[in-house]
């Protein structure tokens, strides 16, 4: 789900009737939790493009800056349930219909040999504008898993630039079914990916989650944990022969850089019992520090002649670094709302000060509502590392206009309780590690589309 600027909500997910295939649907409420009638048909759009016999459920849901929403998910080939699974993207405008400008019709998708049900997908929006995506699949002739990760325009055409014409493949090894996936983008493009793997045939091991760093251009980044990737033992708190293979995972990337990894453990029919567990990774070793701001947005009002924006050096100080930064046009127009600042913020070795950025705001006689602009930072030197590479500006206008909501970026989810050992050089285990929680469980044609093949 999703919580656009106005405060409604935004959900995703499958709907069916009893004993039925599901369909994809998006529904958008109200504040007061009824659902917005003004959204599809009656509050929701249900999409059943991928055919009458195929399940199909969002898993994954973004809002981008102009209102439009993007929604990933799973969805059966025309063979139904028994056949291969698709990795599915689609945009919907902000009334609630398809958007057509979107891929093919307003849907990409991309084969997967074989995926569970159940698992989770990964989808995150970068700045740019651009979508990354991510998948688990299994190769049924070898038994094999991998994680499909794949990048995208903001028309939903593959980017040339990323991996192999837009796709990257993490092998994974032997495992029994394809578990989940979960992505996080940090502010310098780099691609954070979070899966599990672990189970061979229908043999209980340990499960491992496993978190790796891709570069933007799809490459692992090997100055990250072990040549790119800090695993996470998990361990197998049951040995019944009755253990669900299917391990969720969620990464969270917070302020400092460092990576929270929330992931269940082993399901034991008998028992009905499973872990929840929560580890947290360093950023990285890098004692330059980490340069970027507090806040994600800020607001202004017309008449207070100046826009201030804080920038911080955080968990190092050796060495000199230095980082751009430059405003850019949102709804306010550097030409009359607000003066184009740019520049290069310096910390000397050893220097840890914050450092402010002051922007010009023009208050004018129009009567205009609240309008938004961008300060990006860019280019850290000396070893640092962007902590944040954006802030959004809000000029709150003081001529009498009605207040209407401003664009911000959603809170990033904050960590809870952390336990794993996590294996890794710069992405080690966070060494304020909590105990794991016991939980008990209840058991419980082609048409036209854009299409990725791996």
């Amino acid at each position: 789900s999703v919580e656009q600027p106005d405060g409604r909500l935004v959900v995703a997910g499958g709907v069916s009737a009893k004993a039925s295939p599901r369909d994809i649907i998006i529904a958008r409420f109200n504040t007061d939790g009824s659902l917005d009638a003004s959204f599809g048909a009656a509050g929701s759009l249900r999409i059943d493009s991928f055919g009458a016999n195929t399940d199909d459920v969002a898993k994954a849901l973004v809002l981008q800056r102009d209102g439009k929403l993007v929604a990933a998910g799973l969805a059966d080939d025309e063979n139904g349930p028994n056949g291969p699974r698709e990795l599915v993207m689609l945009r919907i405008t902000p009334d609630g219909s398809l958007d057509a400008t979107f891929g093919n019709g307003g849907l990409v998708w991309i084969d997967l040999p074989r995926a569970g049900p159940d698992a989770n997908v990964g989808l995150q929006l970068q700045d740019d504008g651009g979508l990354v995506i991510g998948g688990e699949t299994r190769n049924d002739d070898t038994g094999e898993c991998a994680t499909l990760v794949a990048r995208f325009t903001g028309d939903g055409t593959p980017d040339p630039a990323f991996g192999n014409n837009g796709l990257v493949q993490l092998p994974l090894g032997w495992c029994n079914w394809a578990g989940s996936t979960s992505i996080v983008v940090d502010p310098g493009g780099a691609i954070i990916v979070g899966d599990t793997s672990g189970t061979v045939a229908d043999i209980p091991v340990p499960r491992y989650g496993r978190v790796t760093r891709l570069a933007s251009s799809g490459e692992i980044d090997a100055t990250f944990g072990f040549g790119g990737t800090a695993i996470i033992d998990m361990g197998s708190q049951w040995a019944g022969s009755n253990v669900d293979p299917d391990i969720g995972i969620r990464l969270a990337r917070q302020s400092d850089g460092r990576i929270a990894v929330a992931a269940s453990d082993w399901f034991d029919w008998y028992f009905g019992a499973s872990y929840f567990m929560v580890a947290r990774l360093l950023a990285s070793g890098n004692s330059a520090g980490l340069v970027g701001s507090t806040i994600d947005s800020t607001s202004v009002d017309e008449s207070s002649g100046s826009a201030r924006v804080n920038v911080w050096r955080t968990g190092g100080a050796t060495g000199a670094v230095s980082v751009d930064f430059a405003t850019v046009d949102g709804s306010a127009s550097s030409a009359s709302d607000y003066t184009s600042t740019s520049g290069t913020l310096t910390w000397a070795d050893g220097e840890a000060t914050v450092k402010t950025i002051v922007i010009p705001v023009t208050d004018d006689s129009l009567v205009e509502g609240p309008e938004w602009f961008g300060l990006k930072l860019s280019n850290p030197t000396g070893g640092a590392l962007l902590a944040t590479s954006s802030v959004d500006v809000v000029i709150v206008d003081n001529d009498g206009a009605p207040p209407s909501p401003a664009p911000s970026p959603s809170p990033a989810p904050q960590p809870g309780p952390a336990q794993g050992n996590a294996q890794s050089g710069g992405g080690v285990a966070d060494p304020l590690l909590l105990v794991a929680l016991a939980i008990v469980l209840g058991c419980g044609c082609r048409r036209g589309r854009r299409q990725c093949k791996t």
